[in-house]
């Protein structure tokens, strides 16, 4: 994980998040056959999908800095209480939070991966994580102008 020091260097990783996103809606078009029959896709996706949420978590540590308040002690909290703080609309956290136990069994190999729920999952996070981009992009403005 990085550790986040400016809203400039937020930016860039809500940069990098929608690069992420533009690169597995490629994948997106495939269906889900295809997409189980080819090993380097579903490796490819999830990478992407790690270094998504990842990189979300990271932005999600900031804001609590900005907002002067503790960073809960897991990953799944980072986003129910960015939706606690209205960084982001309370569903779309609890979208959001979601994503942090695939993220557990792709970084750390948890039990077996379900490539179906990953190959679900990659399409369900294109607007998930667009609103989260959208939502925390203003946030950040208005802190700034605070």
């Amino acid at each position: 994980m990085t550790k986040i020091y400016t809203a400039t260097a937020a930016r860039k990783i809500l940069t990098n998040i929608a690069e992420g996103l533009s690169r597995l809606k490629e994948i997106e078009k495939r269906s889900l056959g295809a997409y189980l029959a080819d090993w380097k896709t579903m490796a490819i996706t999830e990478r992407y999908l790690t270094q998504i949420i990842n990189h979300a978590i990271d932005v999600n540590r900031f804001a609590f800095h900005l907002a002067q308040v503790p960073a809960p002690d897991n990953y799944y909290d980072t986003f129910i209480e960015l939706g606690r703080l209205k960084v982001v609309p309370a569903r779309l956290a609890k979208q959001l939070a979601g994503t942090t136990a695939v993220r557990n069994r792709l970084e750390h190999e948890y039990d077996t991966i379900d490539h179906t729920r990953v190959y679900v999952l990659s399409k369900k996070v294109q607007s998930w994580f667009r609103g989260y981009i959208q939502h925390v992009s203003q946030w950040l403005d208005a802190q700034e102008n605070r």
